[in-house]
């Protein structure tokens, strides 16, 4: 057994047994214990550390726990860290389940535990079983291919090097060792979902359990080569949010939604969703609108915008001076952000609004007036464009839409002996 974990190590570079300083997490249960055990036949004990978490959840059977940690690392000579967590205040405080909080704070202070004491690695004691269970997990979630990839065997710090070995292989070890762990009694509690399915597994043959192993190694070296063929149409950072090439859409049809999905997946958008915002992206509906919680993504002609949905958005100042109009001088662009006005047609304050629908301006060079949000259109602004879009006003009039276009009646001719300078900052 330690053989196959040496092997598995190895394999995928967990660790390096001369160099690397390991804290190991140890709860006291069968999984955990035998992991210590392992570690400890070929990593020096003086690179081991080891550390439990008592999240005061069980009452007695806990503070159990605990204490038969403590006496096992005291016998054994491991340097043992120890820390009790209020979980339920702090599961009540971030409004997450309790199994997240202990999570949450079984993580974090692993991490910090980790600089602390120039740990290089954490070994935590999942097997395949609880692959097999996160996988069913992540299926009834809805999280797509990388949710179909399981547990990593490396993820930045974390390692899992039991990852190679089922429950049952386990058990079996820990007998032929006799080393000796305790039970967590909630592990039969089946209201628990991870409960629930663990209990369905146990109906599953070893050989099983390891086939679905077997396929989320698979899984993982799938999406690392899915993610280096979506980088072209990844999401790409955009100056409103980020834009998503939607090329994919046309060229690779018979995959186009599964694509979709793990672009958007990371802006939780409803997974019902996806095949409308695919279909609409097909029937080229420029202008479409699909919302989550925090995000809106909207059709453009050649990508996907994602924007968030609210932008912290602080009003600009508007400053303007009057001077003399100067002999043969060059004046700004329509879409500078300085614009050049006739002074002598402006006769009270100047003010700033976003546009409202409605709105109609005459444009430069043009005869007749049309309305912004025609202009808009020509200019392909998105609908977060349309609301962060600043309008200069004379009162009723638009005079200026900043950054693309001045007023015709406004413009300087040669009857102009002041001219009004306008910029926005």
């Amino acid at each position: 057994m330690q053989k196959i974990v040496q092997k598995f190590i190895k394999q995928y570079n967990l660790l390096n047994y001369r160099s690397d300083k390991v804290l190991v997490g140890v709860s006291g249960g069968v999984d955990s214990m035998v992991l210590l055990d392992i570690l400890a036949s070929f990593v020096p004990k003086e690179h081991l550390l080891v550390a439990h978490c008592n999240f005061q959840l069980r009452g007695e059977e806990s503070e159990r726990d605990e204490a038969f940690v403590r006496a096992f690392c005291e016998e054994n000579n491991f340097t043992l860290h120890v820390k009790q967590f209020d979980t339920n205040q702090y599961a009540k405080m971030h409004k997450i389940s309790v199994e997240m909080a202990a999570r949450e704070l079984r993580y974090g202070w692993l991490e910090e535990l980790r600089k602390a004491y120039q740990c290089t690695k954490i070994a935590v004691a999942h097997h395949q079983n609880d692959q097999a269970e996160t996988v069913l997990l992540n299926l009834m979630r809805g999280t797509g291919i990388r949710g179909l990839r399981g547990m990593l065997p490396k993820n930045n710090n974390i390692i899992r090097p039991l990852l190679c070995l089922t429950r049952q292989q386990i058990a079996h070890y820990a007998h032929e060792r006799q080393i000796p762990f305790v039970e967590d009694s909630t592990n039969a509690d089946t209201t628990i979902k991870r409960n629930k399915i663990r209990d369905l597994l146990s109906h599953f043959s070893d050989t099983e359990i390891e086939h679905i192993a077997q396929n989320c190694q698979y899984t993982q070296q799938y999406i690392t080569f899915l993610e280096q063929a979506m980088q072209q149409y990844m999401p790409q950072n955009a100056e409103n949010g980020f834009e998503i090439n939607t090329d994919f859409v046309f060229s690779q049809p018979d995959c186009a939604e599964m694509l979709l999905f793990e672009s958007l997946q990371q802006f939780d958008f409803p997974t019902k969703s996806i095949s409308d915002i695919c279909l609409k992206i097909k029937e080229k509906k420029v202008g479409r609108q699909f919302f989550a919680p925090n995000y809106v993504a909207e059709i453009r002609q050649n990508h996907l915008l994602v924007s968030p949905l609210e932008v912290q958005e602080n009003e600009p100042t508007l400053q303007w001076v009057i001077r003399d109009k100067q002999p043969a001088e060059a004046y700004p662009q329509a879409d500078a952000p300085t614009a050049f006005l006739d002074a002598r047609k402006i006769k009270q304050p100047l003010t700033i609004r976003h546009w409202q629908h409605g709105d109609t301006f005459k444009p430069l060079g043009m005869r007749g007036k049309r309305k912004v949000s025609d202009i808009f259109t020509d200019l392909h602004f998105s609908q977060q464009q349309k609301r962060q879009q600043w309008l200069v006003c004379h009162g009723k009039d638009i005079v200026w839409m900043v950054g693309y276009r001045i007023n015709e009646h406004y413009k300087i001719t040669s009857l102009t002996t002041k001219i009004c300078v306008i910029s926005v900052s």
